[in-house]
Protein backbone atom coordinates (compact mmCIF):
# COMPACT_ATOMS: atom_id res chain seq x y z
CA UNK A 1 0.00 0.00 0.00
CA UNK A 2 1.30 3.57 -0.55
CA UNK A 3 -0.08 6.74 0.50
CA UNK A 4 -0.71 9.64 -2.04
CA UNK A 5 -1.62 13.00 -2.00
CA UNK A 6 -2.63 15.22 -5.05
CA UNK A 7 -2.47 19.30 -5.43
CA UNK A 8 -3.49 21.19 -8.33
CA UNK A 9 -4.49 25.01 -8.58
CA UNK A 10 -6.53 26.26 -11.03
CA UNK A 11 -8.98 29.15 -11.88
CA UNK A 12 -12.47 29.21 -10.57
CA UNK A 13 -13.63 29.98 -14.21
CA UNK A 14 -11.58 27.30 -15.77
CA UNK A 15 -12.60 24.71 -12.67
CA UNK A 16 -16.11 25.49 -13.48
CA UNK A 17 -15.41 24.52 -17.41
CA UNK A 18 -14.08 21.08 -15.65
CA UNK A 19 -17.34 20.70 -14.11
CA UNK A 20 -19.24 21.31 -17.15
CA UNK A 21 -17.60 19.01 -19.29
CA UNK A 22 -15.64 21.01 -21.44
CA UNK A 23 -12.38 19.93 -20.28
CA UNK A 24 -10.82 17.13 -19.23
CA UNK A 25 -8.27 16.34 -16.22
CA UNK A 26 -4.85 14.21 -16.88
CA UNK A 27 -3.09 14.23 -13.45
CA UNK A 28 -4.17 17.32 -11.90
CA UNK A 29 -4.03 19.50 -15.54
CA UNK A 30 -7.28 20.41 -16.98
CA UNK A 31 -7.12 20.00 -20.59
CA UNK A 32 -9.40 21.15 -23.37
CA UNK A 33 -9.83 18.58 -26.95
CA UNK A 34 -7.89 22.06 -28.44
CA UNK A 35 -5.07 21.43 -26.40
CA UNK A 36 -4.03 18.49 -27.85
CA UNK A 37 -4.00 19.72 -31.35
CA UNK A 38 -0.88 18.62 -33.27
CA UNK A 39 -0.23 19.57 -36.61
CA UNK A 40 -1.06 15.65 -37.38
CA UNK A 41 -4.51 16.51 -36.06
CA UNK A 42 -4.86 19.22 -38.06
CA UNK A 43 -3.65 17.44 -41.34
CA UNK A 44 -6.49 14.56 -40.68
CA UNK A 45 -9.02 17.01 -39.67
CA UNK A 46 -8.84 18.86 -42.39
CA UNK A 47 -9.05 15.52 -45.19
CA UNK A 48 -11.51 14.40 -42.84
CA UNK A 49 -13.68 17.75 -43.30
CA UNK A 50 -13.05 17.44 -47.04
CA UNK A 51 -13.60 13.49 -47.39
CA UNK A 52 -16.79 13.86 -45.83
CA UNK A 53 -18.17 17.37 -47.45
CA UNK A 54 -21.24 17.72 -49.24
CA UNK A 55 -22.04 20.42 -52.03
CA UNK A 56 -23.78 23.06 -49.29
CA UNK A 57 -21.01 22.92 -47.43
CA UNK A 58 -17.95 25.50 -47.18
CA UNK A 59 -14.55 24.68 -48.92
CA UNK A 60 -11.88 23.67 -46.16
CA UNK A 61 -10.41 27.34 -47.67
CA UNK A 62 -13.54 29.44 -46.86
CA UNK A 63 -13.77 28.24 -43.17
CA UNK A 64 -13.10 31.00 -40.70
CA UNK A 65 -10.21 30.08 -38.34
CA UNK A 66 -13.04 29.45 -35.47
CA UNK A 67 -14.52 26.94 -37.51
CA UNK A 68 -11.62 25.33 -38.75
CA UNK A 69 -10.62 24.95 -34.37
CA UNK A 70 -14.23 23.03 -34.38
CA UNK A 71 -13.68 20.74 -36.84
CA UNK A 72 -9.83 20.19 -34.60
CA UNK A 73 -12.09 20.18 -31.55
CA UNK A 74 -14.53 17.35 -33.22
CA UNK A 75 -11.16 15.24 -34.41
CA UNK A 76 -9.71 15.00 -31.12
CA UNK A 77 -12.94 14.37 -29.42
CA UNK A 78 -13.79 11.50 -31.85
CA UNK A 79 -10.34 10.29 -32.87
CA UNK A 80 -7.79 10.67 -30.63
CA UNK A 81 -8.60 8.00 -27.65
CA UNK A 82 -5.55 9.09 -25.69
CA UNK A 83 -7.28 12.37 -24.99
CA UNK A 84 -10.71 10.59 -23.95
CA UNK A 85 -9.34 7.37 -22.47
CA UNK A 86 -6.62 9.19 -19.92
CA UNK A 87 -8.90 12.24 -18.99
CA UNK A 88 -10.33 12.08 -16.48
CA UNK A 89 -14.14 14.17 -16.00
CA UNK A 90 -15.12 16.16 -12.86
CA UNK A 91 -17.15 13.18 -11.53
CA UNK A 92 -14.33 10.48 -12.50
CA UNK A 93 -12.05 12.43 -10.52
CA UNK A 94 -14.22 13.37 -7.24
CA UNK A 95 -15.78 9.84 -7.40
CA UNK A 96 -13.12 7.55 -7.72
CA UNK A 97 -10.78 5.28 -5.71
CA UNK A 98 -8.99 8.03 -3.32
CA UNK A 99 -11.02 10.49 -1.40
CA UNK A 100 -10.75 14.20 -3.22
CA UNK A 101 -11.72 17.37 -1.83
CA UNK A 102 -11.55 20.93 -3.59
CA UNK A 103 -11.52 24.83 -2.13
CA UNK A 104 -12.13 27.93 -3.12
CA UNK A 105 -9.48 30.46 -2.35
CA UNK A 106 -9.52 34.39 -4.08
CA UNK A 107 -5.97 35.62 -3.72
CA UNK A 108 -4.73 38.75 -2.15
CA UNK A 109 -5.24 40.41 -6.18
CA UNK A 110 -8.28 39.25 -6.17
CA UNK A 111 -8.18 36.56 -8.53
CA UNK A 112 -10.64 33.36 -7.69
CA UNK A 113 -8.81 30.33 -7.42
CA UNK A 114 -9.59 26.40 -6.80
CA UNK A 115 -7.31 23.99 -5.22
CA UNK A 116 -8.51 20.55 -5.71
CA UNK A 117 -6.66 17.00 -5.26
CA UNK A 118 -6.72 13.51 -4.24
CA UNK A 119 -5.11 11.65 -1.05
CA UNK A 120 -5.39 8.39 0.78
CA UNK A 121 -3.99 4.79 0.63
CA UNK A 122 -4.03 3.04 -2.80
CA UNK A 123 -2.00 -0.51 -4.12
CA UNK A 124 1.27 0.62 -6.14
CA UNK A 125 -0.21 -0.07 -9.29
CA UNK A 126 -2.54 2.85 -9.35
CA UNK A 127 0.03 4.91 -7.11
CA UNK A 128 2.19 4.82 -10.14
CA UNK A 129 -0.24 5.87 -12.24
CA UNK A 130 -1.19 8.88 -10.45
CA UNK A 131 1.60 11.28 -8.72
CA UNK A 132 4.55 10.04 -6.61
CA UNK A 133 4.09 11.36 -3.05
CA UNK A 134 3.47 15.12 -3.54
CA UNK A 135 2.81 16.94 -7.21
CA UNK A 136 1.86 20.38 -7.48
CA UNK A 137 0.63 21.45 -10.99
CA UNK A 138 -0.33 25.24 -11.60
CA UNK A 139 -1.80 26.19 -14.68
CA UNK A 140 -3.22 29.89 -13.36
CA UNK A 141 -2.12 32.00 -16.18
Amino acid sequence: MGKIHSVAICKKETFEQWKRGELLCFDGVLLSPIDCVSSTTKVAAKKLYIKNQDEFQKDWADLSNEAKEKCYVQYVMKHDTSYCENGETYEEYMNGDLDSYEMEYTSESGDELVVFGRYGTTDSGILNRQMDAFRLNSIVD
